[in-house]
């Protein structure tokens, strides 16, 4: 089939706008391969002189004033005479040899009936050069301008929807989804589209709230009405990103089987994307740099050897990590050189199988090796040996540039995403093509894979604005469809409205506060909207999800995974990695979003502490301080417990359950200063290290809430469930005693001072809470003043504590003096 059998017609829309136009017409005159017929549609009310346009020959003219796009395409397809249809925006330009790529993929693959390819924004005048043509968007992937599709999938999907008057091209595309429109995706730029600066984010917010809202909202619409779609439909949201273009799940054009050679877990990534068994036995298996250099230089030697396990590592530093983790995995060697860390796994006779099984699969013409910079074992200088390895395709992530090597890639994400212990992965997809790359897309050269960073560091107010609102309308949309539970409780003195989405979800989050319910009110103080997707068989709209994938993995989370770039003195918001929870508080609405994937799987932190990033942020506003303490005491007056963890603080504020003492809190709790030093419960959970800390309390060993978790979770007990009558709302406060285990068998109290008292209470609270700063450390600082300082000497005798503490606050019922 000759490239001339398939004609092209070229349908540009003009605006208001024209002083862009010739370079666009230009960019189709340039073409390589030449369109039939160019089509131009002008929406403008006054119009336009086509005649004044240069290289107007041949272009044919047509005004339809003041109707929107999707209007204007469909005039088009309906005057196009070509086999096939290509999109084209005023300002915007096609690379030179974009219809020919296109048409010729379309002519050697019949079945495809769409070609799409990458689109580069540019600023101003758009330039060709090697840099702008560097890498595609990460939100431009949906402009029409960037593919070419045949004539008749209108036919089959129907043309552009003219009542929407913004995303007429996602409701296109989610229409040819569901009628399984065969779709490719090339990886070469071929739309270079022009935008004003700044307009990165703001599209991306118009593109969400125009279009994925609306569709969505009708298909919630249909299931409120009882209509069902048809087996397919919005089962997969996630292969509709893939289908119409997502920048990080490339689709898959040219598979063969393919061995990664990893140092880490990190190769076990690309075959599920692929979604092909593992053709290589470095699967779950960390390899320190030494070992993994000698494992290069002869590859085959090792592999064909045979497996030795071992009890224990050559490295020091690994033995001391797995007793000190209380870690084990089998390690096994290779010529007793090489050692692999099998750290899934528990049993040798499994690995084995496995590796075996997998070392078969190995296709030695199509090796691609994966090296790290990091490790116990990593010196700088392994750099250079790994240079000199023989290996066309090989990669390395490196915590910061080395543009002496091109096989270096800077992925700041990936060595966060180790330190979290969370998938490392996804994380690297942000900085390299990893899909392109193992298809060979662009040959061995690496740095035609690398991802261009996009910066988020210029948004505005309104940015941010437009942000939170597109998500709080999204929960609102939600809660219209299928209702809400709303809870009320008293965070502070404060009354603080819960609205869930999932009964679920409420349950697993209210546990820990329940003790705080109060009335219900129609102008509560702060309002927290919480939703999952999973309960309530919802996704994110739109980009949302690809746009939270930056904050997990680019570097714009802060050291306590605020997300900087959205935080103000208004807007706050954060990112809990590992959970993926995005949390985000308006301090000028007085509305909060609480999001996770799932409701199910809220880790055991949030069960026992929710809402605390949320908390700390608004309670800091109302002159009220989170801090890491326990509080007991009597309806009079208590006192706080202060001290890093286990110093006994848990211990002494358990102990006085079954005495006189009203309790306030475990490990968080509120403190005000003004007009008198005052502390207000948070949770009524009580955390433990696991059950050897529970021995001292035997009746409440039966009461833990997760004990078939404790392998990997604290013992944790709802006190409320049960000691309902102990569990209050908060007390003034008399003093601060810090607790000292000593090992004998008295408990006493020894005087201490305001510093002593602030070392105990400061550095755990600032360290743990996020948006704790200056202002917290100043009121932590008053408190400290304002009471008195005491050493609360713990003794083995537990039954003491509570004595001394009450005999103390009876004493204290009278003025004492400030301590200094």
């Amino acid at each position: 089939m000759k490239l001339e059998s398939l004609s092209v017609s070229t349908i540009i829309l003009l605006h208001e706008e024209d002083s862009f136009l010739d370079d666009t017409i230009y960019s189709i005159k340039e073409q390589s391969y030449q369109p039939l017929e160019i089509i131009l549609i002008d929406s403008s009310i006054q119009g336009h002189n086509i005649e004044l346009v240069q290289d107007s020959a041949g272009i044919r003219y047509y005004h339809q004033p003041g109707c929107n796009k999707a209007a204007n395409r469909n005039l088009g397809i309906n005057l196009a005479q070509g086999d096939v249809i290509a999109f084209l925006d005023t300002g915007d330009r096609w690379t030179h040899h974009k219809l020919a790529d296109q048409v010729a993929y379309l002519e050697n693959h019949p079945k495809v009936e769409i070609v799409q390819g990458l689109i580069q924004n540019v600023l101003g005048t758009v330039q060709y050069s090697s840099q702008t043509e560097h890498s595609g968007s990460a939100y431009g992937f949906i402009n029409p301008g960037s593919l070419i599709c045949r004539r008749s999938v209108f036919e089959k999907v129907g043309t552009f929807d003219e009542s929407l008057e913004k995303g007429e091209e996602i409701d296109w595309f989610l229409r040819a989804w569901k009628k399984k429109i065969v779709k490719a995706k090339s990886h070469q730029i071929t739309l270079l589209h022009r935008q004003q600066d700044s307009q990165v984010f703001t599209e991306l917010i118009s593109l969400i709230q125009a279009q994925f809202q609306k569709t969505i909202k009708k298909y919630i619409d249909r299931q409120k009405e009882g209509i069902e779609y048809s087996t397919g439909d919005w089962q997969d949201p996630a292969s509709l990103y893939q289908y119409i273009g997502n920048p990080y799940e490339e689709l898959i054009i040219n598979f063969q089987p393919f061995t990664i050679i990893s140092d880490d877990c990190w190769g076990a990534g690309p075959y599920f994307d692929f979604r092909t068994e593992f053709h290589s036995p470095f699967i779950g298996i960390r390899i320190e740099a030494p070992c993994y250099l000698e494992l290069l230089k002869d590859l085959r030697g090792y592999i064909e050897s045979p497996l030795v396990f071992t009890n224990t590592s050559k490295y020091e530093g690994i033995n001391s990590w797995r007793e000190n983790n209380q870690i084990s995995f089998p390690i096994a060697r290779l010529k007793d050189k090489v050692e692999l860390l099998f750290m899934h796994e528990s049993d040798e006779e499994i690995c084995r199988q496995k590796w075996e099984r997998r070392v078969k699969r190995i296709n030695w013409d199509n090796l691609f090796i994966k090296f790290r910079e990091d490790g116990l074992n990593f010196r700088e200088e392994y750099f250079a040996e790994f240079d000199r390895l023989q290996y066309e395709y090989k990669i390395c992530f490196t915590q910061k540039d080395y543009p002496e090597f091109d096989w270096a890639i800077s992925a700041l994400g990936y060595f966060k995403s180790l330190e979290e212990r969370t998938h490392i992965y996804p994380s690297t997809k942000m900085y390299f093509n990893v899909i392109a790359w193992l298809q060979k897309i662009h040959g061995s050269n690496v740095s035609a894979y690398k991802v261009q960073q996009k910066a988020i560091n210029h948004l505005t107010e309104d940015n941010r604005s437009s942000f939170f609102e597109t998500l709080h309308t999204w929960f609102c949309q939600i809660a219209q469809a299928i209702g809400t539970v709303d809870r009320f409780f008293s965070i502070g003195g404060y009354t603080v409205r819960l609205s869930f989405t999932s009964k679920i979800m409420a349950a697993q989050m209210t546990q820990a506060i329940a003790h705080l319910d109060t009335t219900p009110t129609e102008h509560p103080a702060l309002t927290i909207y919480l939703w999952d997707n999973a309960t309530t068989q919802t996704h994110l709209p739109g980009l949302i999800p690809d746009f939270m994938r930056t904050f997990q993995w680019y570097e714009y989370l802060d050291a306590r995974q605020n997300v900087e770039p959205l935080c103000s003195d208004r807007f706050q918001m954060h990112f809990k990695l590992g959970a993926n929870i995005f949390s985000a508080l308006d301090m000028q609405q007085n509305q909060a979003l609480y999001w996770i994937d799932d409701a199910s799987r809220i880790p055991y932190e949030e069960r026992g502490s929710p809402l605390q990033t949320i908390l700390s942020w608004w309670t800091s506003r109302q002159q009220r301080q989170y801090v890491y303490a326990a509080a007991v005491g009597t309806a009079t007056g208590g006192v706080l417990l202060a001290a890093p963890g286990r110093s006994g603080k848990s211990t002494a504020a358990l102990s006085c359950l079954n005495s006189p003492l009203i309790y306030a809190s475990d490990d968080y709790c509120l403190v005000a200063t003004d007009p008198i030093p005052y502390v207000y419960s948070l949770y009524n959970s009580a955390k433990l290290k696991g059950l050897k800390d529970l021995e001292p309390f035997p009746e409440l060993i039966p009461l833990v809430s997760n004990g078939d978790r404790l392998h990997e979770e604290k013992a944790m007990i709802f006190l409320n469930q049960y000691f309902s009558e102990k569990v209050v709302s908060g007390f003034p406060l008399r003093a601060i005693l810090v607790p000292k285990i000593t090992g004998e068998r008295d408990t006493r109290l020894s005087k201490s001072t305001a510093i002593a008292a602030l070392k105990a209470l400061a550095p755990s609270t600032l360290f743990q809470l996020s948006g704790t700063g200056e202002s917290s450390f100043q009121m932590m600082s008053t408190l400290v003043k304002q009471i008195p300082c005491y050493t609360l000497e713990l003794g083995t005798d537990i039954s003491q504590i509570p004595q001394v503490i009450l005999e103390f606050l009876a004493r204290a019922e009278h003025p004492l003096p400030i301590c200094s």
